[in-house]
């Protein structure tokens, strides 16, 4: 059996990502299960900082069986770098099957079956674990350095630790040569001292794998619903990149982030597997569907939470939800107090499954994370969440890390400062130091916008002229429907890459939910504005609204 035909969902042999040993043998597969519980007991008491080496040294063994031999990229970790019994046993015996050209997890299976050269038999349950391996999302070449120079670098913090304890017992026992001792230090901090060569290679060594990935067809953006907005992202939503949406409060972010991720996995699921994963930290899944039911009947959405309107008349937008939306989207309606490492995990779940089902390769799946206000996640560290500035700053290269790793596109819905809250309330821009907790978040995010819209109309009008002076004789308000209380809305860039125009205009209809990109270039589409019309659920030709 090939790692090919199992990944294809062609394994009956091994059916739940069981072997046919732990299924027939209940005491056996208990065992296995106790074993995996077990696991962080096993590790023993391990320091903060290298909590993750772990997750690390799993990630590189998938990625082995991944590509059936062993990366050049992890050419140099040696067993004894990794951190348990188990993964340097199951790397050791990789190590000699690549050599041999036999690297599968049929070979794998009964070389640790029947013990290495020693004879020594492997732990109990270590078959089932590495089935449990075989089932999971391989890393993506560009990014295995990251866990090698990682896995290294608790190898040699535990080298660290374990000379000082040595030495302490020595120094206890009055056993310390001290002449030796120094000797010996020397020569050890010059070694730790030394950064990890993985991370020392010359460009050369590096260049065809950056070239591979700047010139990546597959991993081509994403388009939105609005062609300006395509502009500043340069193409539309990346993979590894970061956007962060900041606003005032009241000023539509989530409906803006709910259309902008619904609408634009809806249209590329069309061609390639793609969903939308929206992390609520704030509002409900049913408060979150109302939004979706508003826009896609068109129904003022006041008129649903009051319970005004009968289930018929929102019959089409529901079915269209239930056919089109639901399949595609993850509601998560997060609990108080959720972590960083949670949002992690149920990113990298959602992708692994998706590569599971479909049987593509993980590059050719995407994934639009979508955390709605990402300040209110939480470090998992208590020191650092005590403080807001700090827990923010964390928060902010925590997500970007989360996006390289996962190789996922990221939204940031932010909440502004009170300075930049007041700014907003006047009519005004607040800039790149809108996003509340922490500067630093600025630094780490790829692009940055601000949905700037104003409560008066003849404010934001007046705006409007001033910048867009045939915009407003085009779209003028009276046009809408006066109980959806439109407004013009401005999605303004304080930080992107593209060179272009920042400013992004829409229409905000605010109780139809949706934002309307407005202007003679927000709607750019090769079949005309009909077809843009028809692909983007938003209709402009409504009682009497100009095209």
């Amino acid at each position: 059996m090939s790692l090919d035909t199992h990944k294809k969902g062609k394994r009956p042999a091994f059916e739940g990502g069981r072997s046919p040993e732990r299924r027939e043998n209940p005491e056996h597969a208990e065992a296995t299960m106790s074993n995996t519980k077990a696991r962080k007991d096993e590790r023993g008491p391990r320091e903060a900082r290298i909590i993750e080496a772990p997750d690390s040294e799993r990630q590189l063994l998938i990625a082995v069986l991944g590509y059936k031999t062993i990366p050049a990229e992890a050419e140099e970790v040696l067993p004894g770098d990794f951190s348990h019994p188990r993964e340097q046993r199951i790397f050791r015996v990789m190590r000699e099957l690549d050599k041999s050209g036999k690297l599968t997890p049929d070979e794998l299976s009964e070389r640790l079956k029947k013990g290495e050269e020693d004879g020594t038999r492997p732990e109990e349950g270590i078959v089932g674990y590495l089935w449990t391996l075989v089932g999971e999302e391989a890393v993506p070449l560009s990014i295995l350095s990251r866990y090698v120079a990682q896995i290294k670098s608790a190898a040699r913090e535990r080298e660290i630790r374990d000379y000082h304890r040595e030495t302490l017992a020595k120094l206890d026992a009055g056993d310390l040569d001290a002449d030796a001792h120094i000797r010996e230090s020397k020569e050890k901090l010059e070694r730790w001292e030394a950064t990890p060569s993985s991370d020392i290679k010359p460009v050369s060594a590096q260049l065809d794998e950056v070239n591979e990935n700047i010139f990546n067809a597959e991993a081509k953006p994403v388009p939105t619903f609005s062609a300006r907005l395509n502009k500043n992202l340069n193409g539309g939503l990346q993979r590894g990149k970061v956007l962060t949406i900041a606003a005032a409060a009241g000023l539509g972010k989530t409906t803006f982030a709910l259309q902008l991720v619904e609408e634009t996995v809806r249209e590329q699921s069309k061609r390639s597997t793609c969903v939308g994963v929206y992390v609520s930290m704030e509002m409900s899944r049913e408060e979150l569907v109302t939004k979706s039911y508003s826009r896609l009947g068109l129904v003022d959405s006041g008129k649903i939470e009051g319970k005004t309107i009968k289930r018929e008349d929102l019959a089409d937008a529901m079915k269209r939800y239930r056919e089109e939306v639901a399949p595609i989207m993850y509601l998560v309606e997060a609990r108080e107090g959720m972590t960083l490492a949670e949002v992690r995990g149920i990113a990298r779940k959602v992708k692994a499954r998706l590569v599971k089902i479909s049987g593509e390769d993980p590059g050719d799946v995407f994934v639009v994370l979508c955390v709605d206000p990402f300040q209110r996640l939480r470090t998992g560290e208590p020191e650092i969440d005590r403080e807001e500035i700090s827990r923010v700053g964390a928060l902010g290269s925590g997500l970007k890390k989360l996006a390289g790793d996962l190789d996922v596109s990221v939204i940031l819905l932010s909440d502004t400062t009170k300075e930049a809250a007041k700014i907003a309330e006047a009519g005004g821009r607040g800039g790149q130091g809108i996003i509340r907790g922490s500067y630093m978040a600025t630094h780490t995010t790829d692009l940055q916008a601000e949905i700037i819209a104003w409560k008066e109309p003849d404010d934001l009008e007046k705006y409007m002229r001033e910048d867009y002076g045939a915009l407003v004789q085009d779209f003028p308000l009276a046009n809408f429907d006066n109980y959806s209380l439109p407004v013009y809305a401005v999605l303004d860039f304080s930080k992107n890459r593209s060179g272009g125009r920042s400013r992004c205009p829409f229409v905000w209809q605010k109780a139809y939910n949706r934002f309307i990109p407005v202007g003679g270039d927000q709607t750019e589409h090769e079949g005309g504005l009909a077809e843009w019309e028809e692909t983007w659920s938003v209709k402009l030709r409504r009682k009497g609204i100009p095209r």
